[in-house]
């Protein structure tokens, strides 16, 4: 055997002293365990966020889709426009009433002179 030094010796505990150090520094089983499940917590989460991230449509997906639900109103506008297509797809045309026709100034005399006679009957007996 050889034998060892003084300085080599203070040497050899110095090294024994900072591996000490270092497993009284190294996580427990269950702080291991912890931070595996907070880990994997985290990575879910992030999961969900990438696919909810990726239903999410781009700005030029939207600007179709805009542009194609333009499109299908033009073409909606043009089939109700045309009785034999409307007809054709079932598409009830709204009914268009016509604007009632002004009172002349003879007719408004004459209705008021009306409503005054059948409010003079009701104040009379019978």
């Amino acid at each position: 055997m050889t034998k060892i030094g003084p300085a080599r010796s203070s040497k050899l505990r110095n090294v024994i002293s900072i591996l000490q150090q270092l497993i009284n520094t190294l996580p427990t089983k269950d702080e291991i365990e912890e931070i595996e499940h907070s880990l994997n917590e985290l990575v879910d989460y992030l999961s969900i966020v990438r696919s909810s991230l990726a239903k999410v449509p781009s700005q030029d997906e939207f600007t179709d889709a805009m542009n194609t639900a333009l499109r299908l109103e033009e073409l909606l506008d043009r089939a109700e426009a045309n009785p034999i297509v409307a007809k054709a797809l079932g598409i009830e045309r709204p009914l268009r009433r016509k604007a009632p026709a002004p009172i002349s100034h003879v007719a408004s005399e004459s209705v008021k002179s009306l409503m005054s006679r059948l409010a003079g009957c009701r104040r009379t007996k019978w």
